[in-house]
């Protein structure tokens, strides 16, 4: 095999092991943008930053739940 086909081959694998999040997981953080963008007073031009900011608060959720 060349390195290409090699290369797409193990990517094949590594896709197998990988795990997409849950529309529970984009629900959630969907939920916390809207009350992001709500104490904000849903002035436009932030919705990233809101989306952005309650996925790291899932994230860090997530990795630590029992320091909350």
């Amino acid at each position: 095999m060349n390195d290409l086909s090699d290369l797409y081959k193990s990517l094949a694998e590594k896709e197998k092991e990988f795990v997409f999040p849950s529309d529970s997981y984009y629900h959630q953080i969907e939920v916390a943008a809207y009350f992001n963008a709500e104490h904000r007073g849903f002035v436009p031009g932030h919705e990233l930053d809101d989306w952005l900011e309650a996925e790291s608060e899932l994230q860090r959720r997530i990795a630590s739940p029992y320091s909350q």
